[in-house]
């Protein structure tokens, strides 16, 4: 009787290592959507608790690229090396027009 009780108990502890295991591995993904004044410019899928990385500087004639912002009003710029993604996450990209276009 005590031996299968010990094995009951053992066969529950792998079923509850193993199901940690899947879940670890099947980690939440979320998208990362980078934007430019209401034009989608590209995304990246990031597992949740990785910091998303900085797409390629878009270019725009006339324009130079500012900085990635992570607010609509583009006030507070966007930190890639410390911001951890935990949701569906939209990032403003933001050009400010060259003093002498040409």
């Amino acid at each position: 009787k005590k031996v299968k009780k010990s094995l009951r108990v053992i066969l529950v502890l792998m079923c509850l290592v193993l199901l940690g295991t899947l879940i670890a591995g099947c980690a939440k993904t979320y998208k990362v959507s980078y934007y430019d004044n209401g034009t989608l410019i590209t995304t990246q899928t990031v597992k949740g608790g990785k910091m998303a990385t900085p797409p390629t500087k878009p270019t725009k004639q006339g324009y130079t690229f500012d900085n990635w912002y992570q607010d609509q009003g583009m006030t507070k710029k966007f930190d890639f090396k410390t911001t951890k993604i935990t949701k569906d996450t939209t990032i403003y990209g933001k050009f400010v027009e060259d003093a002498n276009p040409s």
